[in-house]
């Protein structure tokens, strides 16, 4: 069992197949990192995005071309990874999509 304040939940998270593998697991792994701090996440790589209404956060890592676009679910102390993205022209619309698919 892990020793992290949120579980991380990374049943459905879609990856860009343009990625490597040393991105996705860096990806994960900061998410793991954050995970561990204490709510709310003094943490200046997350950051609420606007189009979700605030209920999604990017991750944006310095020098980094990918995005982690995750939701934190205070009351089930949970971050649930929805996707790793390769930051490029599509990437806001395709979060979009995302989102609207799986917001009831």
């Amino acid at each position: 069992m892990s020793d992290a304040l949120f579980l991380v939940n990374t049943d459905e998270t879609l990856v860009d197949m343009r990625l490597v593998k040393e991105d996705v697991k860096r990806s994960l792994e900061e998410v793991e990192r954050i995970a561990n701090l204490p709510y709310p996440f003094a943490d200046a790589t997350v950051e609420p995005i606007q189009l979700t209404n605030g209920e999604w956060y990017r991750q944006k890592l310095p020098d980094e071309n990918w995005r982690t676009i995750i939701a934190i679910s205070v009351s089930e102390q949970e971050i649930i990874v929805h996707a790793i993205l390769l930051r490029d022209e599509n990437t806001y619309s395709l979060v979009r999509q995302l989102y609207e698919t799986m917001s009831p």
